[in-house]
């Protein structure tokens, strides 16, 4: 559908609507089959009497031949689950949305366990599926998300640019893409905006790690390639752990360090930890607070211990 509408569009060679189709027709279909195998096969196992319905469910509507018309309804109803073959977006959630009509289909496999199981035993096997998926259903997130939110809001009273997954301050200004795996292709193709880009035109003292990408990076455990190497290198030069899953714009310097630059990408007010330190000509003490332009600055150390720089007072 999208390469037939690009052949429709005026000046399709060369106009930037056909460039943005063409490249969203690229993602759309460039993770290959089943792009998220490993949530459909977790929720075939979750549910296996609920997948065993669907499954067998051509089979049963074939046997009981319902009248052509009744079986295309029914066919069109069910067509979309087949769309887990394709698309990338089919997480836990999409299929809270794709089953209902496809549960019509799977109505002639349950005719076909009650002409030989008992009602009640049914339901009940169905019931039980559900609790046991219940149970299993962490309850703890909800409260953790609301826990880091208002850590970050009294960390940061006033509203400040930030950095996470999926934008978890919904009041707060957020600096990067949304990290979805499209998101990320298109990022990793050049044709979103890069975290230098951010820092660069923006000051942004706020980093959330709520995903896996973030927190592999920070650990430095990310695989090549999954955040841009010079975005990977600046997050994690310029980013220190403040609470929790909540990192503030810093930097760490080993101990007993010769006199060398470094570089603020986060300009502002820094406060300085764990040992004094001589910062642009200037000596400090543990605790004292200085303000650093955006550009390069020197520091050096006589210490044992490490000094770091953390931003705000």
């Amino acid at each position: 559908l999208i390469g037939a509408s690009i052949l429709w569009l005026p000046d399709a060679g060369s106009g930037s609507t056909a460039r943005t189709l063409s490249s969203s027709a690229s993602m759309m279909f460039n993770e290959g089959l089943f792009p998220r195998l490993d949530y459909l096969a977790g929720a075939m196992m979750m549910a296996p009497l609920l997948a065993l319905l669907v499954l067998a469910a051509p089979r049963s509507i074939a046997r009981a031949c319902p009248p052509r018309h009744r079986t295309m309804a029914i066919a069109a109803m069910m067509l979309p689950l087949a769309s887990v073959a394709i698309y990338g977006n089919s997480y836990p959630y999409f299929y809270a949305y794709i089953l209902p009509p496809v549960m019509i289909g799977a109505a002639f496999t349950a005719g076909r366990l009650l002409a030989r199981f008992s009602p009640r035993l049914l339901v009940l096997a169905l019931v039980l599926n559900a609790a046991i998926i219940s149970l299993k259903t962490p309850r703890a997130i909800l409260s953790a998300q609301r826990e880091v939110i208002s850590a970050a809001h009294q960390i940061f009273p006033r509203p400040v640019a930030y950095f996470d997954f999926a934008g978890v301050l919904v009041d707060y200004p957020k600096a990067n893409l949304f990290m979805t795996s499209w998101r990320l292709r298109k990022y990793r193709a050049g044709l979103e905006p890069a975290f230098a880009d951010a820092m660069q035109s923006r000051t942004v003292p706020l980093m959330i790690l709520n995903r896996g990408i973030l927190v592999r990076n920070q650990m430095g455990l990310g695989a090549r390639n999954e955040i841009l190497p010079g975005d990977a290198r600046l997050l994690r030069e310029n980013y220190i752990p403040h609470w929790g899953p909540i990192w503030v714009a810093g930097r760490r310097f080993p101990a007993s360090l010769a006199e060398q630059d470094f570089e603020i990408h986060v300009p502002g007010t820094y406060t300085l930890e764990n040992a004094p330190a001589r910062i642009d000509g200037r000596d400090y003490a543990p605790g004292q607070t200085l303000l650093l332009a955006r550009g390069p600055h020197r520091i050096s150390a006589r210490s044992a211990k490490e000094p770091q720089l953390r931003w705000g007072e």
